[in-house]
C-alpha cells in the first residue's frame, strides 16, 4: 500500500503537486495506526468478540500511554535541574507551558515550582486495563451505536449543536450530545485527556501521586475509587469497574488487578 502511495505521489511531484506525497505518507501511517474499529457484530461467540475488541484497542492506548510518558521522563528532568539550581531555562520555561495548556490549566498566574507540581499530577500513565475496562463497559465492548458511528467507546459527552450523536433518549431540554471523533485513536487521546485534566478526576490523580509517593505499583484497581464522578450512578459504577477489572484480569492472564 505505501509502495502504490509512494508511486502516485512521485507522479503528482512530476507535475508539480509534490506536497501530495507528505499527506498521502501522512494519511496512511494514520491509517495503519488506526485501521478503525472492526466489526464486532460478526463475531457470534462472547469470549472470541472480547478479546477481538481487546487485541484491537490494546495497542493504540499503549501508544498512547507511551507518548504521556516521554512527556513525563522529560518534566521530571526539568523538575531535578530546577530543584538543583532554583533556576529555569527559557526553554524549558516555554515547553512548561506548552504542556500545562495541553493539560487544561493556566501557568500565568503560577510560578514555576507551581507548575511543576500541577503537571506531575496530570502528566501520568492510566493503567492499560482500566482503560480498557471503561471502553468495554461504556461501548458495550465496542458494538454500541456511539461506538460504531462516532468511535466514542468512552460515552464522553460534547455541548455544542452538531458536535455528535444526539442520544435517542435524551431528557427534554437536555442539550448534550454524544462526541463524534474522527478516530479511535483521538477517542483514547481525548479520554486520557480527561482523566489527567478534568476537576471530577482530581481524586484519581491524586491517588496515583500517593502511589508514586509510597513506590506502590499504580493499578487500575487503586484509580477505580477516582471514578465516582464519571457516572450519575457514582459508587455503584466504580464497585461495577472494579468487578470487570477483576474479570478482565481473570479472562486475560489470570492475575490479580
Amino acid at each position: 500500500m505505501l509502495r502504490e502511495l509512494r508511486g502516485r505521489a512521485n507522479r503528482r511531484v512530476l507535475v508539480g503537486a509534490g506536497v501530495a506525497l507528505g499527506l498521502a505518507l501522512a494519511a496512511a501511517l494514520v491509517s495503519l495506526r488506526d485501521p478503525g474499529l472492526p466489526d464486532l457484530h460478526e463475531i457470534e461467540q462472547v469470549d472470541v468478540r472480547k478479546a477481538a475488541f481487546l487485541d484491537f484497542l490494546r495497542p493504540i492506548v499503549e501508544g498512547k500511554n507511551r507518548e504521556i510518558a516521554a512527556d513525563r521522563d522529560q518534566l521530571l528532568t526539568i523538575a531535578q535541574r530546577f530543584a538543583a539550581d532554583g533556576r529555569i531555562s527559557l526553554l524549558d520555561e516555554l515547553w512548561l507551558e506548552r504542556l500545562a495548556r495541553d493539560y487544561r490549566f493556566d501557568p500565568e498566574a503560577r510560578t514555576p515550582a507551581e507548575t511543576i507540581a500541577e503537571l506531575k499530577l496530570r502528566v501520568d500513565s492510566v493503567p492499560v486495563p482500566l482503560v480498557l475496562v471503561q471502553a468495554a463497559k461504556e461501548s458495550a465492548w465496542g458494538t454500541s451505536r456511539f461506538a460504531r458511528d462516532a468511535n466514542n467507546l468512552f460515552g464522553q459527552w460534547c455541548y455544542r449543536e452538531g458536535c455528535g450523536l444526539v442520544p435517542k433518549r435524551r431528557p427534554a431540554g437536555a442539550s448534550h450530545e454524544v462526541r463524534e471523533f474522527a478516530s479511535i485513536e483521538r477517542a483514547v487521546d481525548a479520554y486520557l485527556r480527561n482523566i489527567n485534566s478534568g476537576n471530577p478526576y482530581a481524586r484519581l490523580r491524586q491517588i496515583r501521586a500517593d502511589l508514586h509517593a509510597q513506590g506502590k505499583k499504580i493499578t487500575g484497581a487503586a484509580l477505580a475509587d477516582g471514578l465516582l464522578f464519571y457516572s450519575q450512578r457514582r459508587q455503584a459504577y466504580v464497585e461495577e469497574v472494579k468487578s470487570m477489572l477483576r474479570q478482565y484480569h481473570a479472562f486475560v492472564d489470570g492475575q490479580n488487578p
